[in-house]
């Protein structure tokens, strides 16, 4: 029997791999479906045990990004190797946007709030972090409008360090809250700006 929240899940992990959101990985028709599959056993499900506790929701969403990762096929450009400093986390960058990705879209979608309570846990659910974002993020940590903070260099999405990327979740989760708005929602502000626009602070100049 066919479930609707099921169907959406699915749906989801198709739509999360594009173009875009796949921008310099480029992966071909088995590495997506690789990705996808991986995607879809996110469980929803599990997300009940983590309202209250943000600690142990990172540990899961670490599950999540890891697996989503060995997915990945072999790139000369990022050498999956845990053991080397250097390169050990390259690739970790546009798995964990995937995976949140898929986390915002489903926190967009009625049928899987309705079916997950995802409405009790979102606010939990990072940003999906690329260049776009990132750099209006640091155009709004420079700014200090809100508060302002050093963020670290960005290079590729490739070369993301987890450690990085907690920064910028931390800041992009004071400016969420100083607009009333989810974290995972900021890219909906964030997307599509121009390379210029985003040089400036897009909640001073929202018209931008």
């Amino acid at each position: 029997m066919y479930e609707l929240p099921d169907r959406m899940r699915q749906r989801l992990a198709e739509t999360v791999i594009s173009p875009s959101s796949a921008l310099g990985l480029n992966p071909g028709a088995d590495e997506q479906k690789a990705i996808r599959m991986q995607l879809r056993e996110i469980s929803l499900k599990e997300l009940t045990r983590f309202t209250n506790d943000p600690d142990e929701f990172g540990l899961w969403l670490d599950e999540q990004t890891a697996r989503v990762r060995k997915a990945f096929f072999h790139r000369n450009k990022f050498i999956v190797d845990a053991t080397n400093s250097e390169t050990g986390h390259y690739g970790w960058g546009y798995a964990r946007k995937f995976v949140n990705l898929f986390l915002a879209d489903a926190a967009r979608n009625r049928a899987l709030i309705d079916a997950y309570k995802l409405d009790q846990m979102e606010h939990l659910f990072e940003v999906p972090l690329d260049q776009h974002v990132t750099d209006c993020l640091k155009a709004a940590a420079k700014c200090g409008c809100v508060q302002p903070v050093e963020l670290p260099k960005w290079e590729r999405i490739y070369k993301l360090r987890p450690e990085d990327s907690a920064e910028f979740q931390r800041f992009a989760l004071k400016l969420s809250e100083g607009i009333d708005w989810r974290r995972h929602n900021l890219d909906l502000i964030f997307w599509r700006r121009e390379k210029a626009q985003r040089k400036i602070c897009a909640f001073c100049r929202p018209s931008i």
